[in-house]
């Protein structure tokens, strides 16, 4: 759509290279709602000078008289408007958003609203706009401001949710293995089989046993059996010292309950049947517990480096998208 050039605001830092500028656009010549359209003077008004390490001080000010002259005239370009309750799905209806300033570090504005002028398409504006207000979040610049004014830090989740988990379904033939009672259980499975398909069951059903509480009742296992194999060599050692010895040390047999029962014959009978699956949904907790370990321990957050990676290459995208088209030319 055809815009008027209303205004240019230069940035009152003009020592500060890139040279940053808002042109600011209208519909109409006497409309007072205005759209920004975020540029530099390289990029709009230096595109035949060659320079390095930035354009000099006379350059920089015939350039911007220049760029005032073309104030008033018709420019080929989108206009976009919409709130942040619109953009948030009526989660924020403001952001609250730190801005430079050298003589207040904490500077900041509240947006409401977004009117813009884009050469780009209304998807992609809103796109790199939920991009670029979410790695403000990430990193301490950008807060959402609630519809009782309160106000919190802006994360991934708020554009960027993580899918939940699909759950799969696996056909568990118990009857296959209808000898796992509790006793042998309890007694004969090996440990590492029961083990082998605990993160696979705990991924594609809820469990009502803690995740943390699992190894708690293996080691009742292993003390159980610990303490069997002690009172049978004390046993068998007293048969040899005294004749006609009956067994005399005996263990209380171990209780579980039975929904811990449950869930070992499910871990049991997936190792068994699906070793794949096992490797593969250990291989996606070791990947999250790695997650957990680096950001406790080192600082890092394995999330918000996923995101960066992505948010580069959108913005690498855009580039190669809207390539020739960064400057914008009156038409009349």
């Amino acid at each position: 759509m055809r815009a008027i050039l209303k205004e240019i605001r230069f940035c009152e830092h003009e020592d500060y290279t890139p040279h940053r500028i808002a042109m600011m656009f209208s519909e109409e010549t006497n409309d007072e709602e205005l759209y920004v359209f975020g540029t530099t003077i390289e990029v709009q008004y230096c595109t035949k000078e060659k320079f390095i390490g930035g354009i000099s001080d006379s350059l920089f000010k015939k350039k911007k008289a220049f760029a005032k002259k073309q104030i008033g005239k018709m420019f080929e370009i989108n206009l976009y408007k919409f709130t942040v309750r619109e953009l948030t799905n009526d989660k924020y209806v403001a952001f609250e958003v730190s801005i430079f300033d050298p003589y207040d570090c904490g500077a900041s504005e509240t947006l409401k609203d977004y009117h813009i002028a884009s050469y780009m398409t209304i998807e992609d504006v809103k796109m790199k706009l939920k991009f670029g207000i979410t790695m403000a979040g990430i990193e301490g610049h950008a807060e959402g401001v609630l519809p009782d004014n309160s106000t919190e830090i802006i994360t991934t989740e708020l554009f960027f949710p993580k899918p939940s988990p699909e759950k799969r379904h696996f056909d568990i033939p118990y009857s296959k293995y209808s000898n796992l009672t509790t006793s042998y259980i309890i007694s004969e499975v090996a440990v590492n089989d029961i083990r082998k398909g605990r993160n696979l069951a705990y991924q594609i059903k809820e469990q009502d046993i803690p995740y943390y509480e699992f190894d708690k009742y293996i080691r009742q296992i292993e003390g159980y059996r610990s303490s069997v194999r002690n009172a049978k060599a004390i046993n068998e050692s007293l048969r040899k010292k005294i004749f006609f010895w009956k067994p005399k040390v005996v263990v209380e047999e171990l209780k579980l309950k039975q929904n811990v029962v449950s869930l070992f014959k499910d871990c049991i009978i997936l190792g068994k049947c699906y070793p794949a699956e096992c490797d593969k949904a250990d291989h996606e907790y070791a990947k999250e517990c790695e997650k957990i370990l680096r950001k406790q321990f080192l600082g890092e957050d394995m999330d918000e480096k996923e995101f960066k990676d992505k948010w580069f290459d959108f913005i690498q995208a855009l580039k190669k998208k809207y390539k020739g088209r960064e400057t914008i030319r009156p038409i009349d």
